[in-house]
């Protein structure tokens, strides 16, 4: 697969499902592979792929190293080609619940685009 071009996370009920629903009907944003799968598990919704969470990264770092445990990150993205002027990325908003993860995606993906959804706590309550 090709490498995100974004990734999607925040608060619970901070918008991040609807964020990625609108920008899927893009037409140059490409959804994840059909079906995608990460450690034989189907990826939550189609969207969240939580490989940067633990336990899902330690353990793919451990049983198949830096370069492996990445490429089969990638796997669930499309491949994509320069020329073709589309992207892709995914919504995990439980990235913003660990804290490692931002070195994580920094180290792994230095040039994605971060959009971390915040929202006011109090509304969240009542929502």
């Amino acid at each position: 697969g090709c490498a995100p071009h974004f990734i999607i996370s925040g608060a619970m009920k901070s918008g991040s499902t609807s964020l990625f629903s609108y920008l899927q009907n893009h037409p140059n944003i490409l959804p994840l592979v059909d079906n995608p799968i990460l450690d034989g598990k189907p990826v939550l919704a189609e969207k969240e792929v939580r490989f940067f969470n633990d336990p899902t990264f330690g353990n793919f770092i451990v049983r198949f190293g830096e370069k492996d445990a990445l490429s089969r990150y990638l796997d669930v993205f499309r491949p994509i080609t320069a020329s073709s002027h589309l992207i892709t990325g995914e919504s995990s908003p439980m990235y913003i619940c660990q804290p490692d993860v931002a070195k994580r995606i920094d180290k792994a993906l230095p040039f994605i685009k971060n959009i971390i959804l915040l929202r006011n706590p109090i509304d969240r309550l009542y929502s």
